[in-house]
């Protein structure tokens, strides 16, 4: 296998507050996932503790041949050595399926194939940063092998960023194997990513259990070997399960059979969970003090492994020892009988899972140990207070032992989630997506944490809050006044996630209920926004007035009322009013600034006005004003980037581009050296960041009022943003469209600067990179696009219009075959106006046929391909199709490059 080295990569993080009031307050960090070669080996442990029911079902997952898995080994290989490229696969399963288990033998198998292998997983508390790249393959490898563990636990974010990591997709073969036990709404988002960003479709394979008594034969002979019990070879597999069992589960029975060998009536139930308390009991038979190790177990269950101050610190802050040499001396006690590390868990985690449940809820003959009664909460507070970065891990595992055992989820997990239902937001997606499919959740907890979630956010985190507030709506009695609002929150909720038509049934609830004032208003926006999502834009506007004139009554500064106004001007937008959307966008826009002097976290929404603002007057035709509001806006993203550097880099990115291709009005040039300076001064405060937000907003206000932007700078705009999403593309090979953006408008910034040679240069640039993408046809548009502005910078510099030509005779064929109505016109245009300049001087120039009676020939109609009626018209040394279909009525035109008609 590859080498033992080790790379790290940093994610998104913060700092959150746990608690209402602040007085639990966690910095939870940047998560990380690091790479690492080879597969991790485990340590043998000693002698004494060989017999351990815990050690031998390790040592078992290890050592027992992997068997009745040779079909999905088979699926794998040929998922590997399929052609070159990337390539995703997700193997998802119950847990205790023997996912881990297949992995490590398809690794194995797969280095042996000469594959470089690695494996990616989240970084653990403790873990010594090692940055750097993800390992490159040796030149003589087959391919790179990434193995993603317990993919559902990583942050959305993150694992998307790992999954389109640019140097993951070079010539070289490179394949994920992500593991996982659900592939839910999680799954879903990141293969929507990847096939509509890559054109790559990842592959699924579904792990269930194993048929027959293979498993159980071959685990029960290595257990009866290593116990010295040979004649237990004898013992049969259990019969009679509900439902058919796991692979680990398997592997318990048959530890149990052979430990329950020659003793009557110890034998366990055939069912999980007796499996489970049996083989626990014999564990703690082994403990030299039962009751206190066994509390020291449980801790390490919930919080463990941590460091050694860590774990004394938490043993004393929850009672169970003194602090000092006493708490010292249960850690080593604890580090002897499981010495994999300090209050390392049990192994495996089912196990561990198990004894936690049953410490804290008892179970028949053993009751539940009192002292577990408060220790859920007084864990969540230490390690808030002193390793918060343990605290996503600690929730994970409460949800997992709280989904099979229904005494845990009302008893010690439902509590924290009644008193602070905030720390699940806090912890991020992946805790949302297990609390997601908890089912037996009490009514009081669902409440509490439905009411805290938030209503809008990016799409990777409203799927889980969407289950959670539809599980809240249907538990809510129609005649429970909550009920409005509780339908209202699922609206805006699955408004947010994109899911618009699954939300008129609950808006249209929530509207026939509501209460006349605030809750009202809130109740018409949502319903103006969920129609507006389904198309109904006339009913949108209807209820957005409405609503409008209801805020107006009850709270026109509330910032609800403002991001109504936005979407009222965006709905104008929609019905074929721009001028109308960008008039009262503007009003609106002043309206945020005078509310970021009271709070100037709403800057992110001034930014967003003002970029909404300079679509509508660029639709409206007013390029001027569209110019002014384009560098209102750079100015913010650009203070704003400043503050949290990359937090908003794709925004400022496309407000760049937005200056870039701005149309530049005359000017005098005293007017033009003025706008420039002023420009110039607000880029050097902004910097030095010696403006009090009121006055930055003020500068830039002033800036705008020029309205005005000269060559120079567009042209630094244009660099700036080429120089940022070429450094985005470096590691994000999705970004790849932005950047293919940047260098079109860095061409035509340098084209009206009169840098034809460099113009050229960046817009054959662009072409490189977006014939990189695959072949999706937004990524098309991105292509012709760039082609014609390759056309277009030829044109101006009256230079190799051959190849200009060329380009645009591709770019119409592209527009065309993505039936780009709009592209396919200018590509036209740009081709006839090069072949008038190829034409020779004593030649007339090239005029279309006058309109005129000529048959009808058949033709394709690039709308609705149909057969329509074509006239033929001449243009220079090709032959031009306008098509007027007999189906559709519609217009279209194609080229054929090639002699005059």
């Amino acid at each position: 296998m590859a080498s033992d080295e080790t790379h790290d990569h940093v994610g998104r993080g913060g700092v959150v507050n746990l608690a209402q009031g602040g007085d639990l307050r966690a910095d939870l960090g940047r998560p990380v996932f690091r790479t690492e070669g080879g597969w991790p080996r485990r340590s043998a442990v000693p002698a004494h503790l060989a017999d351990w029911p815990s050690h031998l079902l390790a040592d078992a997952d290890r050592q027992v041949a992997l068997v009745g898995r040779a079909g999905e080994l088979a699926t794998l290989r040929d998922w590997r050595d399929a052609s070159a490229g990337f390539g995703a696969l997700l193997v998802h399963g119950a847990g205790g399926q023997g996912k881990t288990r297949l992995a490590r033998e398809f690794a194995a198998r797969s280095a042996a194939a000469g594959w470089a292998v690695h494996r990616a997983r989240l970084d653990r508390p403790g873990d010594e940063p090692q940055p750097g790249p993800v390992p490159e393959p040796a030149a003589a490898a087959a391919g790179r092998l990434i193995i993603v563990d317990r993919a559902e636990q990583w942050p959305l974010p993150l694992l998307r960023d790992f999954l389109f990591l640019r140097s993951l997709h070079d010539a070289r073969r490179t394949r994920i194997l992500l593991l996982a036990r659900p592939a839910g709404d999680w799954w879903q988002r990141i293969a929507r990513h990847l096939t509509g960003h890559l054109g790559i479709e990842p592959g699924t394979l579904h792990l269930g259990p194993l048929p027959g008594r293979q498993l159980f034969d071959a685990a029960r002979d290595f257990f009866a070997r290593r116990l010295d019990r040979s004649e237990a070879m004898a013992e049969q597999p259990p019969e009679g399960w509900r439902e058919p069992p796991t692979a680990l589960e398997t592997q318990m029975a048959a530890l149990a059979r052979v430990l329950a060998h020659g003793m009557p009536g110890r034998a366990p139930a055939d069912d999980p969970g007796a499996l489970a308390a049996y083989l626990i009991e014999r564990e703690r038979e082994r403990w030299s003090e039962p009751e206190t190790l066994g509390r020291a177990v449980f801790l390490a269950g919930l919080a463990g492994p941590l460091t050694h101050a860590q774990a004394t610190g938490l043993v004393a802050a929850t009672g169970l020892t003194a602090p000092g040499e006493e708490a010292g001396r249960l850690i080593e006690q604890h580090r002897l009988s499981y010495p994999s590390g300090v209050l390392a868990p049990l192994r495996p985690e089912r196990l561990a899972e198990d004894f936690v449940a049953i410490l804290a809820g008892g179970r028949p003959g053993r009751p539940a140990d009192p002292w577990t009664a408060g220790q859920a909460p007084a864990v969540l507070a230490r390690l808030a207070r002193t390793m918060p970065r343990h605290l996503p891990r600690y929730l994970l595992t409460l949800i997992a032992v709280a989904e099979r055992h229904a005494g845990f989820s009302q008893d010690r997990l439902g509590p924290i989630l009644r008193d602070q239902p905030e720390i699940v937001v806090a912890a991020g997606g992946p805790i949302l997506h297990a609390l997601a499919r908890l089912e037996h959740l009490d009514a009081a907890a669902l409440a509490a944490v439905e009411l805290e979630l938030p209503l809008d956010g990016p799409r990777d985190l409203m799927d889980p809050l969407v289950t959670l507030s539809r599980r809240r709506y249907a538990s809510t009695r129609p005649a429970d006044p909550a009920r409005v609002m509780v339908a209202y929150r699922l609206s805006r909720r699955l408004a947010a996630a994109g899911r618009h038509t699954e939300a008129v049934a609950a808006i249209e609830d929530a509207r026939r209920r509501a209460v006349p004032g605030e809750e009202t208003a809130r109740v018409l926006g949502c319903h103006a926004e969920v129609m507006a999502g389904v198309g109904l834009v006339e009913a949108a506007i209807q209820s957005a007035y409405e609503a409008l004139l209801l805020w107006a009554e009850v709270g026109p500064a509330h910032v609800e009322y403002l991001a109504l106004r936005d979407l009222y001007a965006r709905l104008l937008h929609l019905d074929g009013r721009p001028g109308d959307a960008a008039g009262y966008q503007a009003a609106t826009t002043a309206l945020w600034r005078k509310r970021t002097e009271v709070d100037a976290t709403l800057i992110v929404r001034l930014a967003r006005s003002l970029d909404a603002e300079r679509f509508y007057r660029q639709a409206a035709g007013d390029p001027v004003g569209a110019a002014g509001r384009a560098v209102a806006a750079a100015s913010v993203w650009e203070r704003l980037d400043l503050a949290v550097p990359g937090t908003h880099r794709g925004e400022l990115i496309d407000a760049w581009i937005a200056v870039a291709v701005a149309i530049a009005p005359r000017a005098p040039a005293a007017d033009r050296r003025a706008a420039s300076d002023r420009l110039a001064a607000a880029d050097r405060l902004s910097e030095a960041d010696r403006l009090s937000t009121a006055d930055r907003l003020t500068a830039t206000d002033r800036l705008a009022s020029a309205d005005r932007l000269t060559a120079a700078d567009r042209l630094a705009a244009a660099e700036q943003a080429v120089r940022a999403s070429r450094a985005l593309w470096d590691q994000d090979v999705s970004a790849a469209p932005r950047l293919i953006r940047a260098l079109r408008a860095h061409a035509a910034a340098l084209t009206g600067a009169g840098r034809h040679e460099q113009a050229i240069k960046r817009a054959r640039a662009a072409i490189v990179v977006a014939r990189r993408l695959p072949g999706l046809d937004s990524h098309q548009r991105l292509y012709a696009g760039a082609l014609l502005r390759l056309a277009l910078c030829c044109l101006a510099a009256d230079t190799d219009l051959r190849r200009g030509h060329a380009a645009a005779v591709e770019a119409l064929r592209v527009f065309r075959t993505v039936r780009a109505r709009g592209g396919e016109r200018n590509a036209l245009d740009v081709a006839e106006n090069i072949e008038r300049r190829l034409a020779p001087p004593s030649a007339p120039r090239p005029r279309p046929d006058q309109p005129g009676p000529r048959p009808d020939q058949p033709g394709p109609c690039p709308k609705c391909n149909a057969t329509g009626k074509v006239r033929i018209e001449e243009w220079g040394r090709g032959v031009v199709r306008t098509v007027t279909c007999s189906r559709c009525q519609g217009r279209g035109y194609s080229v054929t490059p090639g002699r005059r008609a």
